[in-house]
């Protein structure tokens, strides 16, 4: 898979909010923003489906991964945390979103520094299922030994091929959880997919998109 470094920025002009089915008051901020991405992905990915037959099931890989952007000239430089803050600010402050505060910033970092297996309950209406190393080993050994992974994960679970899988980071928040940061990326096959930086900000209480650009595309 082929990753292309991108600079579009994309903004949401219109407010988004979504009613979740379950219970919030049970669930962590995190699964919160968990919970407000997926919906807004899930939309976006169904709104030309009229009638789906089912609704289509959510693959999340159950380790969390941040992506690391590669400049112009192939250098890996965000990898440093100064450099990728830097890199992050410019993108959200030249379209005049609101800016990552420096604490929600060094949060997502740190929390960021391992891979983190994903365990919490995500309040979504669709069917989710978490993608374990030993589920992948499955899959991967099924069927045809000529046919790539793609293929093999949508003959296990055909209505999972309208979204793909996802990765997910830990989400970084500010000191008053006012403020989050989410890396979210997908892909449906070898040549489809991209990567988001999103950033979310509550008021009254709510969780809300503010902005987001894309990262890479492929």
């Amino acid at each position: 898979m082929k990753k292309i470094l991108c600079t579009i920025i994309i903004i949401s002009f219109f407010k988004l909010s979504f009613t979740v089915a379950a219970d919030i008051s049970n669930h962590s901020d995190e699964a919160l923003i968990y919970s407000i991405y997926f919906n807004a992905f899930i939309e976006q990915k169904t709104k030309h489906n009229k009638e789906p037959k089912e609704k289509p099931v959510l693959i999340i890989k159950d380790k969390t991964e941040m992506d690391i952007p590669i400049d112009t000239s192939g250098k890996n430089k965000y990898k440093d945390e100064k450099n990728h803050f830097t890199f992050l600010s410019v993108f959200f402050e030249k379209f005049k979103i609101v800016n990552i505060l420096p604490d929600t910033f060094k949060d997502f970092w740190k929390r960021n520094q391992e891979s983190s297996t994903l365990n919490c309950v995500i309040p979504i209406e669709n069917e989710y299922i978490f993608l374990t190393e030993e589920l992948e080993n499955q899959i991967l050994l099924s069927g045809d030994s000529t046919s790539i992974f793609s293929e093999k994960l949508y003959n296990r679970f055909p209505s999972a091929q309208l979204l793909g899988v996802t990765t997910l980071s830990r989400v970084g928040f500010n000191q008053d959880k006012t403020q989050a940061l989410l890396y979210a990326g997908f892909m449906i096959g070898p040549t489809s997919g991209a990567g988001y930086y999103i950033l979310y900000e509550k008021k009254n209480n709510i969780w809300k998109e503010i902005g987001r650009f894309m990262c890479w595309i492929s």
